[in-house]
C-alpha cells in the first residue's frame, strides 16, 4: 500500500491517471519538482495548460489545505485555484 510507502517513490503515472479521470485531460508530461516528508509536488502538462498537483498520505491535511484555499479564494484572498480533490488509486490524496 502506497500509505505506508516513503514519499520519494516515483508516481509518475498515477498522477497522469489522476489529471486524466479528474480534468478529462490528457498529460503531456509529469515531473515531480520536490518531495517532503508529508507529499508530492508535480508539474503537469496537459489540454494546452499546466498544473500544479500535490499527492499525499495524510487525507486529512489535504482536505483543510483544499478547504483553506476554497475558502480564501471565496473572500478574494490570493489562493491557488482547487480543480480537483480526489484519493488517488495508491490511497494518497
Amino acid at each position: 500500500a502506497l500509505r505506508n510507502a516513503p514519499m520519494t517513490a516515483n508516481r509518475d503515472h498515477e498522477i497522469a491517471a489522476f489529471v486524466k479521470s479528474q480534468l478529462d485531460l490528457e498529460p503531456t508530461r509529469v515531473a515531480r519538482l520536490d518531495a517532503f516528508a508529508t507529499n508530492e509536488v508535480y508539474e503537469v502538462d496537459a489540454g494546452e495548460r499546466r498544473f500544479v498537483v500535490k499527492a499525499s498520505p495524510m487525507a486529512d491535511a489535504s482536505r483543510a489545505e483544499v478547504f483553506a484555499c476554497r475558502h480564501g479564494a471565496a473572500a478574494e484572498c490570493f489562493a491557488p485555484v482547487i480543480l480537483s480533490h480526489a484519493r488517488l488509486d495508491g490511497g494518497l490524496s
